[in-house]
């Protein structure tokens, strides 16, 4: 009985990914047909599996991926984080400004990363999903500018809101007790500042263990701002594709969280089939699958050797967190290799077809 609403949220996580990936592929196929003739039709025939498939095969990849098992069996929070990250996504998909807002406010309040989320998730709003179709509009540009604006102060107002309420509302709870404000500290502070290092799958707790005191500060920063210094260049480069970066913004902060789970590998690993058509081009994806195959078997078997029966030390159980930041590594530079590729012949295509018709 306890880990039923960690089953609930994970049935909630599936059919909020198939919302988002039918509305992403039905996005997608409008796209292609409105496109111009020859343009992407090979890359559209590269395509793994028939788009109608995607959505169920999201939310299946979540629903039966063994680190979503594990992660509801082990009774992680890190489900009900999975839940709003989602809810943002199908906000952002749907372009419905308060429910993304809501999304990106209690994933935000829940674990404090997800915030970046916000950036991409507005530029979706703002600008449409990736690739949208523009047809002929009569409304003139300023119009359209002056919507993008109100939309944006839309979402973030919502997520002020939100986000108020949220603590407002932990206040309250935590009233009887003798801090009800040192739950802020113990949240989100200690996020930022990592105290515990208890052994975990992530990067943090060995290098901090073995770090000098005064080497502490310099490495913390350099490893929690990475997803945020890879925000701007990726909104830059594929502003064309929010929705794409909002879920490298979720492989890259399940990578550099303090406190990972393996319910962050299971969301974005569940997330990548909506983008089947651009990731036909993957070439590491049998070396990241070994990467991921070895640390799950090996990692296991090293904590009972280490922690159990004492044969081992942490070195061998440090060692398979390593593969396993580097398997998703690998994944996260092959996902966007293929779709750098993807647009480049995109392009390519457009450009050469349109130097024809002006001969």
């Amino acid at each position: 009985s306890t880990i039923i609403p960690f089953v609930l949220a994970d049935t909630v996580c599936a059919i909020l990914l198939y919302i988002t990936a039918h509305i992403y592929v039905r996005h997608s196929e409008g796209t292609n047909v409105e496109a111009k003739p020859g343009v992407g039709r090979t890359d559209a025939a590269e395509a793994p599996r028939e788009p109608s498939s995607i959505p169920s095969i999201c939310a299946l990849t979540y629903l039966l991926n063994p680190y979503t098992i594990m992660a509801c069996v082990g009774a992680s929070w890190s489900s009900f984080e999975a839940c709003a990250v989602l809810l943002a996504l199908c906000g952002a998909a749907s372009r419905n400004p308060p429910l993304a807002a809501f999304g990106v406010a209690a994933a935000a309040y829940l674990s404090l990363f997800p915030v970046l989320l916000a950036v991409p998730v507005a530029i979706a709003l703002c600008n449409g999903l990736d690739r949208e179709p523009r047809p002929q509009d009569s409304k003139p540009a300023g119009f359209r500018r002056v919507r993008r604006w109100a939309v944006l102060a839309v979402f973030s107002i919502n997520v002020m809101l939100w986000l108020t309420f949220l603590h407002l509302l932990s206040n309250v709870a935590l009233r009887g007790f003798e801090a009800p404000q040192a739950w802020i500290s113990e949240v989100y502070i200690f996020l930022l500042t990592v105290p515990d290092l208890i052994p975990n799958i992530g990067l943090y707790w060995y290098l901090f263990i073995e770090l000098f005191d005064f080497f502490r500060p310099l490495f913390l920063a350099a490893f929690l701002s990475q997803p945020l210094i890879a925000l701007a260049p990726l909104c830059i480069r594929l502003y064309h594709r929010p929705l794409f970066v909002a879920v490298v913004v979720v492989m890259l902060v399940a990578i550099f969280k303090p406190y990972p789970s393996v319910a962050d590998i299971a969301l974005y690993l569940s997330l990548l089939p909506m983008f089947a058509q651009q990731l036909a081009r993957m070439r590491l994806g049998v070396l990241a699958v070994t990467g991921f195959v070895a640390s799950s078997v090996l990692g296991p078997v090293f904590w009972y050797l280490w922690i159990i029966t004492g044969v081992a030390n942490s070195n061998f159980y440090y060692a398979t967190t390593l593969v396993l930041a580097v398997a998703q590594a690998v994944l996260l530079i092959d996902v966007l290799s293929a779709t750098i590729k993807f647009d480049h012949k995109s392009t390519s295509s457009e450009t050469r077809k349109g130097h024809k018709a002006s001969q």
